[in-house]
């Protein structure tokens, strides 16, 4: 057995949402594109990435095509998969989890126009462990390096950096235990994530700069890394509240050589046992976009009068 769970689901059917311009005032415009869920989209937002809710296929959505599945569906081989389809910002290269090209496991795969999936080539030290050698979790924005996790024979994972000029695969160093690799900056030199206490088996927030590992501060108190802007130096994820007692969302700014961590919180109404995290955020940071639950164990809700407890919505959090 795995040491911990490090598998993601399709959740809810996906809208195409276009805001015409920061604070205009203008109408929001939201279009139906069918039952799957959008994990990523293209510099433009013309093209799409995700899963189909039904199999948990891997998608790519253009405004002109509509919805195409791209095949090499570990779901309905294993009978699981994990990681999360990323895009690249011209729309023409997918990172994702795809079944390995013996169709024993799931693995590592990047898709191309024209040319379609193409396992990567795994670590030395990998090990195929339920059913799995490595999952994807991330991309840079040229869809030359692609992050997430690879699997070890004792059943840990390793963040895992793929290159397309080297066509390798590295492992970032970690803290003696698990470690996953969730997202990259532009070019792929800053990667964020996080790596496990080997005593304690929490997940603690981490950065690795062209493969120098920070945890990401304060240490030692919980918390993963979710995304990096373009210049690799504002990360966003969640991070634990010593004073709320629980993760809420953060962004960690490096300036002087130094991070500097600042807690984003929970939206209005959250419940005391409620919490929140950020998944993406601006290249200026200026904007996070991530999730808020009500209550522990809740579906995504913000302040109760936006959005009935149990439905599913999103959160923006602007830091400033």
């Amino acid at each position: 057995m795995k040491s911990m769970p490090l598998r993601t689901a399709g959740l809810v059917a996906a809208l195409v949402l276009t805001v015409p311009s920061a604070m205009s005032g203008q109408e929001i415009s939201l279009e139906y594109i069918g039952q799957v869920n959008v994990t990523s989209i293209s510099a433009d937002g013309t093209v799409a990435t995700g899963t189909a809710n039904d199999t948990q296929q891997v998608i790519r959505w253009t405004s002109a095509d509509g919805v195409q599945r791209l095949g090499r569906n570990a779901a309905l081989v294993t009978g699981s998969t994990a990681g999360v389809p990323r895009i690249s910002d011209d729309g023409n290269t997918i990172g994702a989890t795809i079944i390995s090209d013996n169709g024993a496991y799931f693995t590592q795969g990047r898709w191309r126009t024209g040319i379609g999936w193409k396992q990567l080539e795994m670590a030395a030290d990998s090990a195929v462990v339920d059913f799995s050698d490595g999952s994807v979790f991330g991309m840079s924005r040229d869809g030359k390096v692609i992050t997430g996790l690879y699997w070890r024979a004792n059943s840990r994972a390793a963040a895992s950096v793929w290159n397309a000029d080297t066509k390798t695969m590295v492992a970032e160093p970690d803290n003696g235990d698990s470690a996953r690799a969730d997202g990259a900056n532009a070019d792929g030199s800053v990667v964020v994530g996080w790596a496990q206490d080997p005593t304690t088996g929490a997940r603690m927030a981490a950065v690795w700069e062209n493969g120098v590992k920070t945890m990401l501060p304060p240490e030692n108190n919980g918390g993963e890394a979710s995304a990096v802007n373009a210049a690799g130096n504002i990360v966003v994820g969640i991070s634990y509240n010593e004073e709320k007692g629980r993760n809420v969302a953060a962004m960690w700014k490096k300036e002087g050589g130094t991070w500097t961590r600042t807690l984003l919180g929970t939206l209005p109404g959250t419940g005391v046992s409620g919490y929140s995290g950020a998944l993406s955020v601006s290249d200026d940071g200026s904007i996070v976009g991530g999730y808020n639950r009500d209550n522990f164990g809740s579906g995504w809700a913000p302040d109760p009068t936006a959005a009935p407890p149990g439905k599913a919505s999103c959160a923006a959090i602007s830091p400033t």
